[in-house]
């Protein structure tokens, strides 16, 4: 009984196993009293006396005991309901009763026979005594009667005085099993009374153990269930002493009725075995308690040692909180401080002891915008002590004189105080990051403003620059073919009359006008990127580039141009936009050709910016120095009587990239050439290949 788990029974400790006992003794007696009444009923002698030619239990006995197990089995459990509990000592009440009532008849000589009424007619001992309730068994029934009802008692008295009782019934009960044992009749019988039967015995002997195991809390059972040493002892001891005892008892009578030796031999005989035995049990109770001091000396070495580790650990600690920039402080749920360190103080000023979730030293806990006081339903050292984690909660302390305070980022953390749920509250002072960050946001809102008043501007200025741009455009064309228109007009009618310089000189005059025409064309061209620009939506870049080559289908065949394609995905693109930017690199690597013959290679492949359009040339090239300029506005880097143009192609390639988030470069061919690369971001499409030849 000294191992398992242990409940509290006041400052002692009761093991599972004594619990199970009592209810085990309770079903058991409660069985054995069953079976002698079957036996009764039945008639089947073994039930009623175990052995031939002992004392039957008496029937009235055998109903008394299942009431004393009833009464045991209800009063086991001091936590049992009002009702189980009446009925407890109910039953234990009757068990004291029926005791009562034969001991006074055996006394007095008259009153109810209660043992009789259960009894069949003519039921008779083998020694030809009518059978009965014996007198030290109805004594037995008072005093396990009135132990069941003082232990059913909540007083720590009555269930002390109800031990004592059992103690007794004990030594009784176990007196007459010896006797019975040994043959001793006068152990289990009184004077010329029925003797107590050996079924009443043992049920006995249950019930009272079954009894004492309930209620550990007197001076003996306390000391049988306890986990220190006397408990061990007693319970590895006591067993093995009495087996010994009662065994070399056995064998000394048994050896002087079979004669094997006289009387002062066999008391020799069980002297010296008892001594050799006591002794060897002597030694097993001094090598137990030898183990006991080891693990004692042991666990106070490792306690010391503990305490050693603890004590450096704490003062690490304390250390650590004194010099610690951070303030932290130890409340319970009531907002009471139980420890503090000085950076807490400094932060708060005087913290105080009460119950108040705002311990400020005399300031007022606010909201970051310092609007009005903090909720203190909200407040992280409340929320904490409710089983919350805070983190960083910022709140404004303000000063109890003058309009100063400072902000304090505060988190906490629920933990279990001496006092039942509190919480560890860390705070740090964020003053200065945080008048960082209201200077910052001020900073911003005026750079915020200032940018919604320039982008306004611009974009009104580009509304302008647009619309002076078409209106120019337009306003420009006109005279530009009045002045084409007369030239032209010139040359026809006055051909024969002017010589071949003025001839030239108007030649002159036609191409800068159908120069200009065009310059005026390209940059109408270049500000409708944006302005005229197209919904971006998902788009086949295989129509896009097939429209594009079929307006170059003549300087395609002009030239001989071989065009390959890969396949193309589909992106979120402008349609036409997508077609102009093909058209513009395609006619451009046409344009600068070698006299190899041109040849064109458009691929897509995935990279980090979406996809990555490339048209490849086997033309002129460009030098690395240029790769940026050239898509600037009017860049040429070669003059109009090497190539045409105006220079506007690759910015207008530039500003449709642009518009699409992507972005438009330019690198050296592997084997000479150019590689013109444009992203667009990615939308996952279908694949279409094609190859063209021209």
């Amino acid at each position: 009984m000294d191992s398992g788990i242990v409940h509290s029974t006041g400052h002692r400790t009761l093991p599972v196993a004594a619990d199970r006992w009592t209810t085990l003794a309770a079903c058991s007696v409660a069985v054995l009293a069953g079976l002698v009444l079957v036996g009764w009923v039945l008639g089947i002698e073994p039930l009623k006396r175990v052995l031939p030619g002992l004392v039957a239990m008496n029937p009235t006995t055998a109903v008394t005991f299942l009431l004393a197990g009833l009464a045991l089995w209800l009063l086991r459990d001091e936590t049992t309901t009002k009702l189980k509990r009446t009925a407890g000592l109910g039953a234990a009440a009757v068990v004291l009763a029926v005791g009562l009532l034969r001991l006074s008849v055996l006394i007095t000589g008259s009153g109810p026979a209660v043992d009789q009424w259960l009894l069949p007619t003519g039921a008779v001992e083998p020694t030809g005594v009518p059978s009965s309730m014996a007198p030290n068994t109805a004594l037995l029934f008072i005093l396990t009667g009135a132990s069941l009802l003082l232990m059913g008692s909540r007083l720590a008295r009555r269930v002390l005085m109800g031990e004592v009782l059992a103690l007794i019934a004990l030594a009784a009960s176990m007196l007459a099993l010896i006797g019975y044992l040994y043959g001793v009749g006068r152990l289990y019988g009184v004077a010329a009374f029925i003797p107590m039967a050996l079924p009443t015995a043992t049920a006995f002997m249950l019930l009272v153990s079954g009894l004492l195991a309930a209620r550990p809390r007197g001076p003996v059972m306390a000391l049988v269930v306890s986990r220190r040493a006397g408990g061990m002892v007693i319970r590895r001891v006591m067993p093995g002493a009495v087996v010994i005892v009662l065994v070399l008892g056995l064998l000394r009578l048994k050896g002087q009725e079979a004669g094997l030796f006289e009387i002062e031999l066999g008391v020799s005989l069980m002297s010296a075995g008892t001594i050799l035995l006591m002794a060897g049990l002597v030694v097993y109770i001094a090598r137990v308690l030898d183990r006991l001091d080891i693990k004692r000396e042991q666990a106070a070495e490792e306690l010391r040692l503990s305490e050693s580790r603890l004590r450096a650990s704490n003062e690490l600690l304390a250390a650590i909180l004194e010099n610690i920039g951070d303030g932290i402080v130890l409340a319970d749920g009531a907002g009471r401080t139980l420890m503090k360190n000085p950076a807490a103080e400094r932060l708060l000023g005087s913290i105080g002891d009460g119950p108040c979730l705002q311990w400020t030293g005399g300031g007022v806990l606010c909201t970051p915008d310092r609007a009005g006081a903090f909720p203190a339903a909200e407040l992280a050292m409340g929320r904490a002590a409710g089983g919350e984690h805070v983190a960083e909660q910022e709140q404004f302390l303000k000063f109890a004189e003058g309009d100063g305070g400072r902000w304090l980022a505060v988190s906490a953390q629920p933990v279990v105080t001496p006092s039942g749920q509190g919480a560890v509250i860390a705070m740090r002072d964020i003053t200065s990051r945080k008048l960082i960050e209201l200077r910052l946001e001020d900073e911003n809102d005026l750079l915020e403003s200032l940018v919604a008043s320039r982008t306004a501007d611009l974009t009104r200025s580009n509304q302008d620059l647009q619309q002076f741009a078409y209106v120019a455009s337009h306003d420009l064309q006109e005279p530009l073919r009045m002045v084409g228109s007369y030239l032209q007009l010139l040359e026809r009618r006055y051909k024969d009359r002017l010589d071949d310089e003025a001839r030239e000189f108007i030649g002159y005059a036609v191409d800068g006008a159908n120069r200009m025409k065009q310059l005026i064309n390209d940059l109408l061209q270049y500000s409708r990127v944006d302005r005229k620009g197209g919904n971006v939506v998902p788009t086949d870049p295989r129509g896009a580039l097939d429209d594009a080559l079929h307006a170059l289908s003549a300087v395609i065949t002009e030239s001989g141009a071989e065009i390959t394609a890969t396949p193309l995905p589909q992106v979120a693109a402008d349609p036409a936009q997508l077609r102009q930017l093909f058209q513009n690199l395609v006619g451009n690597a046409i344009k600068f050709r070698t006299e190899a013959g041109p040849r064109v290679e458009i691929s897509a492949e995935r990279d980090a910016e979406g996809w990555r359009f490339t048209v490849a040339d086997n033309g002129i090239g460009i030098e690395p120095q240029y790769a940026d300029r050239i898509f600037d506005v009017f860049q040429r880097l070669h003059s109009r009587e090497e190539y045409a143009g105006t220079g506007i192609g690759l910015a207008i390639c530039k500003k449709i990239v642009d518009r699409h988030g992507g972005r438009i470069w330019v690198e050296p061919a592997e084997g000479g050439g150019s590689r013109f690369n444009f992203t667009i971001p990615d939308k996952q499409g279908v694949h279409h290949e094609h190859r063209i030849a021209a």
